[in-house]
């Protein structure tokens, strides 16, 4: 399996993850009042991978409409290449 890994200077993680907790809506408390299980690392480094897979679907989506569109199109022009002759 392959690894990504992100460096960075030892001031700077504290920051990464107060940015993607705030933007992303972390709360340490949940709506019962309970205390949430889990940690702010913990939520930055789940939502940096659902980021990141979320990309990936995405991409591959993207890529299959087209090549579905581009499919359908040439088979509708071959179809109508050889199913209809206007004299």
């Amino acid at each position: 399996m392959a690894t990504i890994t992100f460096n960075l200077p030892d001031p700077a993680l504290p920051r990464l993850v107060d940015a993607i907790c705030a933007k992303f809506g972390y709360r340490s408390t949940l709506e019962g009042g309970a205390p949430n299980p889990e940690t702010r690392g913990q939520f930055a480094l789940r939502i940096v991978r659902e980021t990141m897979k979320g990309w990936v679907k995405e991409y591959e989506a993207t890529n299959a409409a087209q090549n579905a569109a581009s499919s359908a199109r040439a088979a509708a022009e071959a179809s109508v290449d050889a199913d209809i002759a206007i004299t």
